[in-house]
């Protein structure tokens, strides 16, 4: 199936800094445009990570729509002219009362380097901060050395490794920014 592109910005070129891009907490609404981006910006790890990013289970829409709705999950996004140029979700971290956690950062490819994820980056630790979290906290595959070095220049230091359920080696770390 062909992801659906309507939402994305079509042409090739940097985005227009001129304009600003709006950084915000969406409603549950904006699920189904949020995951087809992040399903678009995963694409390239597809067959290189392993296990296979979640985002591309059946059951991505159904829960990840109810987790915003019931604000267990919150989805930040980055909009230029109401297309969706970036998306974060993001929680309280299951681990440790005193963080914060985001996952599935996404920005569409064709206008990475514009610093949407930056922007969207710090819409998140601006929520922790406003809700008297001391760190955020990510996990990035070990594989994805760019993702790794993005964040450490962005603050945040890996703290410990995961392995995902069926693999015996680690295969991602875990990455936090004190606040």
């Amino acid at each position: 199936k062909q992801l659906r592109t309507d939402y994305f910005i079509s042409s090739h070129h940097p985005i227009n800094t001129s304009m600003n891009v709006s950084v915000f907490e969406a409603d549950h609404t904006n699920v189904s445009r949020a995951i087809e981006l992040m399903r678009l910006a995963f694409e390239q790890q597809r067959g290189f990570v392993d296990p296979e990013p979640g985002i591309y289970r059946k059951d991505s829409f159904k829960s990840l729509t109810s987790e915003v709705r019931k604000k267990e999950k919150r989805l930040v996004v980055a909009l230029q002219r109401q297309r969706l140029l970036g998306c974060v979700l993001c929680n309280p971290n299951q681990e440790s009362d005193s963080d914060f956690y985001f996952g599935r950062l996404a920005v569409h490819p064709r206008y990475r380097g514009n610093g949407i994820a930056g922007q969207l980056l710090e819409e998140v630790e601006s929520i922790a901060r406003s809700e008297q979290f001391t760190g955020v906290t990510c996990f990035v595959r070990i594989t994805l050395r760019k993702n790794i070095e993005f964040f450490e220049n962005k603050g945040y230091e890996i703290y410990d490794t995961g392995i995902h359920p069926g693999y015996d080696e680690p295969t991602f770390y875990k990455m936090r920014k004190k606040l």
